[in-house]
């Protein structure tokens, strides 16, 4: 059961929070923002706030400056829908994380030490 627990959180954190190696997604949806072609630049902040990706909020606070109403309009959409995005993919991460830990707690097995018998102190020096 750990182990799957292990390799879920690890596949829904790589997928949620690196970058795909093949490509940069955000790249066209930011040229096309700069776009004169309002359609354009809505459809492509429409992207950045689904996309889910953290770096998209830049080119979104960008678009806030943006001489057009309905443009800033469309860019506090996004922020917010990126916002609800971000919130549920790490509420998935913080339960499965406690999960985990939870069930480390009761069963610590291998040599797994947890916080509540002996504190793991990173800056110890080895004798």
């Amino acid at each position: 059961m750990r182990t799957a627990i292990l390799v879920f959180l690890a596949a829904l954190l790589l997928t949620h929070i690196t970058p795909p190696a093949d490509a940069d997604q955000l790249r066209p949806l930011v040229n096309d923002l700069q776009s004169v072609d309002t359609e354009t630049a809505l459809k492509e902040i429409t992207g950045l706030g689904e996309s889910g990706d953290i770096r998209a909020v830049p080119p979104l606070l960008a678009a806030l400056r943006d001489e057009r109403g309905v443009v800033r309009q469309y860019a506090v959409e996004a922020l917010q829908h990126l916002v609800r995005t971000l919130d549920k993919v790490h509420l998935v991460a913080k339960r499965w994380l406690q999960s985990l830990i939870d069930q480390l707690r009761s069963d610590p097995s291998n040599g797994v030490l947890t916080t509540g018998r002996r504190p793991l102190d990173l800056h110890a020096k080895k004798a």
